[in-house]
């Protein structure tokens, strides 16, 4: 059975999130733009819970996003120190002088460190589009959601009231 690697997940992920993204921003944007708009010609219009939501929602996405970009440096440290290190054992155990087999093997050892760093800052970048897209993807969605069911449910009601009566 043959695994998928975790950067080939979040690529994934990332790119359905991604395709979700201008559909639910629309869906929210058409709800929450006449409110606000409506706050500027009220201010008192502002004290709406909406708007307590969206601010409390920005916070808590810039916080998540922030954390995520602070792994950032400390990944790529990370991955340079392993590289390194392996590269050092690598060159300590090839000894000299050495043989041209010896030489070409150790190139090839040394090439394949260096796609395996490559590889590392692959997975540590997509982990970190991840952890930065999230934030920004949940709320959203789930807003779309909640603001379509309310626009439906609120269809409902004017739709009720405007239908004739039955006769008794």
């Amino acid at each position: 059975m043959k695994r998928t690697s975790r950067a080939t997940k979040h690529a994934l992920e990332l790119a359905q999130m991604n395709a979700a993204l201008p559909a639910a921003v629309a869906m929210t944007l058409t709800h929450r733009l006449p409110m606000l708009m409506g706050g500027l010609l009220d201010p008192k219009a502002l004290d709406h819970p909406e708007v307590a939501r969206m601010v409390a929602e920005k916070l808590t996405a810039g916080g998540r996003i922030s954390t995520a970009w602070l792994a950032v440096p400390g990944n790529l440290a990370l991955a340079w120190q392993r590289y390194l290190d392996r590269q050092t054992r690598a060159n300590l155990a090839l000894g000299w002088p050495a043989a041209p087999a010896r030489l070409l093997q150790h190139s090839a050892r040394s090439l394949g460190l260096l796609a395996q760093f490559w590889a590392e800052l692959n997975e540590s970048s997509m982990r970190t589009a991840h952890a930065t897209t999230v934030p920004l993807h949940d709320p959203v969605v789930a807003n779309a959601s909640r603001l379509a069911a309310n626009g439906r449910r609120a269809a409902t009601r004017r739709t009720a009231r405007r239908a004739p009566k039955p006769p008794a």
